[in-house]
């Protein structure tokens, strides 16, 4: 199985290409890490790189801890995940038939006190917890 696994170089991606390193699998990194893919020349290559690979598993986006939230980080933050799904999903698109099978993932949790339900803190959240109207901060927008 031909993988390749953009945002491969963070904190998920590395481990997925650990987890994978000792089976039967092409594994392939899109990343910022200077042993991936960079985005240049996927982006000049992207229809045949994809066309030769079986899954595409998108987990790209800016490291939310890595620096103070200015305004221009917290842009940098929305950017490195909607523009590269929008990249992806849009040339798996156009090869239809042709496009790997695409899993994305951004956020695995619910960020934040849900201003709707403070009456109810006195409980453990779990997956019953009805989930907010609207999103009240960054994480949760950005999840």
């Amino acid at each position: 199985m031909n993988i390749l696994i953009a945002g491969g170089s963070g904190f998920l991606g590395q481990a997925l290409v650990h987890h994978w390193a000792d089976r039967d699998y092409q594994i392939h990194v899109l990343g910022r890490h200077e042993k991936s893919l960079n985005w240049e020349y996927f982006n000049a290559n992207a229809t045949q790189i994809l066309k030769e690979c079986d899954v595409l598993i998108n987990l790209c986006g800016a490291n939310i801890g890595a620096q103070r939230w200015t305004t221009k980080r917290k842009i940098e933050l929305f950017d490195s995940r909607i523009k590269t799904t929008t990249t992806l999903a849009k040339t798996c698109a156009e090869l239809g038939e042709q496009a790997p099978r695409f899993l994305n993932a951004g956020g695995i949790g619910i960020y934040g006190i849900h201003n709707d339900h403070l009456d109810e803190l006195t409980h453990a959240v779990d997956e019953y917890t009805p989930l907010p109207a609207q999103a009240d901060s960054l994480l949760q927008r950005l999840s």
